[in-house]
């Protein structure tokens, strides 16, 4: 499928496109683990973090929606372990999805499904899985390409985040922190600003436990809006360390500006 859509002329991927819109639940939870295994990481997950050429991300969203729901229609333990967190207990499931996690858009999905799904609940919207997928792929879209690197710097093992540490996320509070540590500093020697340049933003997770969204896990922002909390057990380990500077962020939010 991979390479016949990114040889073949435009018209021709996009009908290749459209046959596999075409495929049914049954017919994915029918397919060897090698065949769903390799749809993923050559033609869906490729194409979504622009690594399939010849196809760009915006031409294949309407399909790799399509064809992504029916995938996970056909694999309801899959849709369940999106929703909870909970693994599944087939191995093969296991197997075929596996490249979820080496995929910045898998690793987005994984994270964003539970909390798409209930967005569209809460607004009494429709909530099908493709309904689901295609809030997923429109909010991916618009994303910066610092976002998107979010999720796929969490895909690195340790040896190559240690390779990249050049690159390394920063969130909110470190960079609050150190603006204010290297402030004069700066002010000396305004030059090395450009060598501080953030391309990467970290994905939010908990203060606490470093629990991140998605997978059973829902995170709420401090009234400060700094640092966010997977559970008020959470937000009270944190209380005493972070009084000081929500006080603060809060009191300058309220202060009118002149």
């Amino acid at each position: 499928i991979s390479k016949e859509v990114t040889q073949s002329s435009e018209n021709e991927h996009q009908y290749i496109q459209e046959m596999m819109s075409q495929l049914s639940p049954d017919v994915y939870a029918t397919m060897s683990t090698y065949d769903v295994y390799h749809l993923l990481a050559l033609y869906l997950l490729a194409g979504m973090d622009d690594m399939l050429h010849g196809v760009t991300r915006q031409n294949m969203a309407p399909h790799v929606g399509t064809i992504f729901a029916a995938l996970l229609d056909g694999h309801p333990d899959l849709i369940h372990f999106l929703r909870t967190g909970a693994m599944p207990t087939n191995k093969a499931t296991i197997r075929r999805f596996l490249q979820l996690f080496a995929s910045g858009f898998g690793l987005f999905l994984m994270r964003r499904f539970m909390r798409t799904e209930q967005t569209l609940l809460d607004q009494n919207k429709p909530s099908s899985t493709k309904d689901v997928m295609e809030l997923l792929l429109e909010t991916w879209n618009n994303l910066s390409k610092g976002k998107r690197s979010a999720f796929r710097w969490e895909t690195f093992d340790d040896e190559t985040k240690e390779q990249l540490a050049d690159l390394a996320p920063i969130d909110k509070v470190d960079l609050m922190r150190s603006r204010e540590e290297d402030k004069k500093k700066r002010e000396d020697d305004a030059s090395n600003d450009k060598k501080k340049d953030i391309r990467i933003a970290k994905l939010p997770e908990c203060a606490v436990c470093g629990a991140q969204d998605g997978l059973g896990v829902e995170l709420l922002h401090c009234a400060c809006n700094v640092v966010r909390y997977c559970s008020n057990h959470c937000q009270k380990l944190h209380w005493k360390e972070h009084k000081k500077l929500c006080k603060e962020r809060r009191s300058s939010k309220a202060t009118p500006k002149s």
